[in-house]
């Protein structure tokens, strides 16, 4: 079945999908399903015929900005200078793609997708997962055939799909060195010295300057004042909405776009900062307003945070972790040195816009992260405001590290005293490859196994 070519053209005449260009001096070759046809700018074609006849190869990125840009430089290389068919798989049912997109990327739900790695291993061809070309795009595709960014945290799942199973091959170091850990603004550490180690966030006195930050959805809910630099000086226009009516406006463009386009408005709610909306929202947050002569405020939500508290209602410093799938242990870090934070699980597209507000409202802010990554470069052009700083945490052993819990563990969030609560180590990041790549496409296997990036690259 071939992809409905109509369609997409009648989405870039909305300017809702857009077409790239090649990024090396080659056309890339059309994807399994794709006809070539004129849809560049430039009027050349957006793809040449697969006339090699190469097998289609599935990559799946992770939850994360480095993992992403490195699956799409695969992608490009693959495609336009080997001229193998590239689809990346994000999450179940649904494709990303860098030459057809919407004009973003997300986040894909999932830190790793091992599953669809075996899946592969046993249908090379992903006959029973159809491709984003020809499927409906509510239906089932979890097939793949590399991740390209695998941390040590996976340990269980390496030893099921690696070890025992062996429908899943080492694919060999990604190149880049790599370390996660918590971090902060240094102007914190500058204030609050004794915050630099874990053994100074057992004073909630201290802790309780890392407040929770709110949602849109939250913040709508509790109607407090809106949290720009430009409204708290009294120097806002008075044609820009308020907080009110910026809730309504959104909660009027879920009512009133197409039924295909309101999750995508809805899911707005759940964001911690809004700089810009997709554009079909922006229109209709827009129209909304205009009724009224007013114009949305820029950033469109600045976040706005509250104190935080335990189950029982007392004080106490909030943390902003990561997914449980990913390489932490927070929740172990916290109980085992008898922290007073709180933590609670962001995804790492969230906890980016838990950043920004903190930034923007000059808010301390206290997460999870790791290194390399490009966060670390802003201060370079963003200020000194955007300068983070690691926190120490108990130093890493070989028994700690024995005893860090699982993923399933993590994402049941238990805790205990088995001692696994010490430090991030410095790590080696690595590929992996479905146990029937090297048959299935021998010159992808080959390329992925060769492809490397470094920690300055990914920065």
């Amino acid at each position: 079945m071939a992809f409905d070519w109509q369609q997409t053209i009648q989405l870039q005449s909305t300017g809702s999908f857009v077409f790239e260009h090649p990024v090396t001096d080659m056309l890339r070759v059309c994807n399994d399903g794709e006809v070539p046809a004129q849809m560049l700018a430039n009027g050349n074609y957006s793809c040449r015929p697969n006339q090699l006849q190469r097998r289609s190869v599935r990559l799946s990125p992770s939850n994360w900005g480095s993992s992403i840009l490195i699956t799409l430089v695969a992608q490009i290389l693959l495609m336009e200078q080997l001229q193998v068919p590239v689809e990346l798989l994000q999450y179940e049912g649904e494709f990303s793609n860098y030459y057809f997109h919407d004009g973003s990327y997300g986040y894909p739900r999932r830190s790793y997708n091992w599953e669809a790695l075996a899946a592969a291993a046993a249908d090379a061809e992903c006959t029973t997962y159809p491709s984003f070309l020809a499927m409906p795009m509510n239906q089932s595709g979890e097939c793949s055939h590399a991740m390209l960014e695998v941390w040590s945290g996976q340990a269980t799942e390496r030893l099921q799909y690696i070890v025992q199973e062996q429908t899943v091959e080492d694919g060999g170091s990604l190149g880049a060195i790599a370390r996660a850990g918590w971090y902060t603004q240094s102007a914190v550490l500058d204030s609050y010295p004794s915050i630099a180690t874990y053994r100074g966030m057992r004073d909630v006195s201290l802790t309780q300057i890392f407040e929770r930050p709110l949602n849109f959805s939250d913040f709508c809910a509790r109607q407090h004042q809106y949290a720009s630099s430009s409204f708290a000086n009294g120097e806002a226009s008075q044609s820009f909405a308020s907080p009110a009516e910026v809730c309504a406006a959104l909660d009027d463009a879920v009512l009133t776009l197409p039924v295909s386009e309101r999750p995508g408005a809805r899911a707005q709610y759940r964001r911690y900062y809004i700089g810009t909306l997709p554009s079909r929202v922006e229109a209709a947050v827009a129209t909304y307003l205009a009724r009224f002569n007013l114009t949305a405020p820029v950033p469109f939500y600045a976040g706005d945070f509250t104190a935080e508290t335990t189950d029982s209602g007392e004080a106490i410093g909030h943390f902003t972790g990561g997914p449980c799938d990913l390489t932490q242990y927070d929740e172990q870090i916290v109980h085992e040195a008898n922290l007073a934070l709180r933590v609670r699980e962001y995804t790492t597209e969230q906890s980016s816009e838990v950043r920004e507000a903190a930034v923007f409202n000059g808010k301390p802010v206290l997460f999870y992260w790791w290194q390399p990554h490009s966060l670390f470069q802003r201060k370079h052009y963003d200020g000194p405001s955007w300068a983070f700083s690691r926190v120490e945490l108990a130093e890493v052993t070989e028994d700690c590290q024995d005893q860090r819990p699982s993923v399933k563990t993590r994402c049941e969030h238990i805790v205990d005293d088995s001692g696994g609560g010490c430090d991030y180590p410095i790590e080696v990041l690595y590929k992996a490859l479905s146990s029937s790549l090297d048959v299935h496409s021998p010159l992808a296997y080959q390329f992925l196994r060769a492809f490397s990036m470094s920690s300055s690259e990914m920065e």
